[in-house]
């Protein structure tokens, strides 16, 4: 029964793949992306955007984020196929926080 349900949400989750999964996932892709930058700044200061414990969540994702860049730079000729990069400068990251 739990190979079946497995196999029901793996399916569902890759034919949706660019559907939220969460409410607030948005928001924590931005607070991983400022947390990432401001460590490569050395503003570590700014480091907390939370009061809450998100810190392993914003490591996860601004991780993520470094990932996703260096693999869309790693195969560039893979894009303009229907998939936007995610990668942007430091250059753009403060144009979206400020």
């Amino acid at each position: 029964m739990s190979l079946v349900i497995f196999l029901i949400s793996l399916v569902s989750r890759t034919l949706a793949i660019t559907a939220s999964l969460n409410t607030d996932e948005g928001l924590w892709i931005y607070r991983g992306s400022q947390f990432i930058r401001r460590l490569f700044e050395g503003d570590l200061t700014h480091t907390i955007l939370k009061h809450h414990p998100g810190v392993p969540n914003m490591w996860l994702t601004g991780s993520g984020m470094l990932v996703n860049c260096w693999l869309n730079n790693f195969f560039s000729w893979f894009s303009g196929r229907g998939f936007t990069s995610g990668c942007w400068g430091l250059s753009e990251f403060r144009t979206i926080s400020d």
